[in-house]
């Protein structure tokens, strides 16, 4: 997160501990307890050049729902 807020990039995170990822520089902190972040309209209408999916759970829901963009968007 850190490398890619260096380089300007928008950093959005799921998670409970909304604290931390501030302090570490993440603009938005989505509680995945709460929210399905990849039916979020802001995301649908402004889609992710990349995500990073440690849990691998969430790419597949991302890419269905449109909130990535894809090669020819890029």
């Amino acid at each position: 997160m850190q490398f890619a807020k260096k380089k300007g990039a928008f950093v959005a995170s799921t998670s409970t501990q909304e604290d931390m990822l501030k302090k570490l520089g993440v603009d938005k902190v989505i509680n995945c307890k709460e929210v399905n972040w990849w039916e979020l309209e802001g995301f649908q209408k402004n889609p992710f050049g990349t995500i990073i999916d440690v849990q691998g759970t969430y790419f597949y829901k991302a890419s269905i729902n449109k909130v990535i963009k894809s090669r020819k968007d890029v």
